[in-house]
């Protein structure tokens, strides 16, 4: 690897480090209420990801963002919980959840580990189903056709499930949820969903990505298949639609980057293809930086998508991270990516799951 990468990456994470305090400071926002808030994008909704977002930036430089101090940060996301559910609504005072929406809940607890705390309620709606349920709802999920919704849902389950199990001893049906994905893993593509013929391999892998993020690599657990999956992965990095000259949104990079990463710590298969793939990548990822204001979720895209905001900043922060670090140069940015997006499993570990299923590389 040239010297020259290494002082690039090296002047990006100073120039990054820099820039925060300020940068946080742009999408900080005042609620009806008078009290301070963030947004994703100034004069957007008062969601609650923005808030999240901002706490995993400032941690990743062991930052905390000066709206507010440590104290208020842990009561105000604790504050969004409902204690009867356990779950934390999209927007702020923006009504309940809906029983099996769990995306916002995990991601505050992620941010409230960044702050040293967790949720103050253990997420009752996601101990509701047992086993037999459990495997109900699995197989009632759209595989086939909506592998990327199918792998939002364990995603979310799973990681409520780890917020229980770490911090109230609940997470009783992991297992279940383990042996039950062991065994749907498609043998001869390493996917849990199927190409398509209108977006090939998209739903598939961006699905592995968020059932992986949530499952295996948060319990530190060997991948069924990873072998077999490394191979669709660098077919779906390869389609030109999604990964052309210019394009590649956070999401489907992301979910592009982390399972070569993942899955190259598990399999030599593609290893070469993987690093050209990244290394290709990442000088112009580094160049979308805009200063004071971070990147944009899309930087080829129109209106909002296109336009830096909270998430788009976050996103990339951590695809950059697992960029640099499948190319052995992750110490050049001397920052480390916190909360949802931390490459670590759960606690470094300290949730460990029992399953006694065998896992093909």
């Amino acid at each position: 690897m040239s010297g020259s990468l290494e002082d690039e990456l090296r002047r990006f994470g100073a120039r990054v480090r820099e820039q925060v305090p300020e940068l946080l400071l742009g999408y900080d926002a005042r609620m009806a209420d008078g009290r301070r808030g963030y947004v994703d994008q100034p004069g957007g909704r008062m969601r609650v990801r923005p808030w999240c977002d901002a706490v995993e930036i400032a941690a990743m430089f062991d930052m905390l963002p000066e709206a507010m101090t440590k104290e208020q940060w842990v009561a105000e996301l604790r504050g969004f919980q409902d204690p009867v559910t356990g779950l934390v609504p999209e927007f702020v005072n923006g009504g309940p959840a809906a029983r099996e929406e769990w995306y916002e809940t995990m991601i505050v607890n992620y941010a409230l580990e960044c702050l040293g705390s967790h949720l103050a309620h253990p997420v009752a709606s996601a101990e509701e189903l047992d086993a037999e349920g459990l495997v109900s709802r699995l197989e009632g999920l759209d595989w086939d056709r909506g592998a990327w919704g199918a792998g939002h849902w364990v995603d979310g389950y799973a990681s409520c499930l780890y917020a229980n199990r770490r911090h109230f001893g609940g997470g009783r049906e992991l297992e279940v949820l383990l042996a039950w994905l062991d065994g749907k893993c498609d043998g001869e593509t390493g996917m849990w969903g199927r190409w398509r013929s209108e977006d090939r391999w998209l739903q598939a892998v961006n699905g592995y990505y968020r059932l992986t993020r949530g499952t295996y690599a948060q319990f530190e657990l060997p991948l069924p298949h990873a072998e077999r999956a490394m191979g669709t992965i660098l077919a779906h990095g390869g389609d030109g639609e999604f990964f052309g000259s210019g394009r590649g949104d956070a999401c489907n990079v992301l979910d592009v980057v982390h399972p070569i990463w993942l899955c190259g710590r598990q399999t030599k298969r593609g290893e070469a293809e993987g690093v050209d793939w990244i290394r290709g990548r990442l000088a112009g990822t580094l160049e979308r930086w805009v200063d004071g204001r971070g990147m944009a979720f899309d930087p080829a895209g129109d209106g909002a998508r296109g336009e830096p905001g909270l998430q788009g900043t976050e996103m990339w922060l951590a695809i950059i991270h697992l960029m640099a670090d499948r190319l052995g140069l992750a110490g050049e940015l001397r920052y480390r990516p916190r909360g949802v997006h931390r490459p670590e499993p759960g606690a470094a570990g300290a949730v460990r799951v029992r399953t006694s299923s065998s896992r093909a590389g």
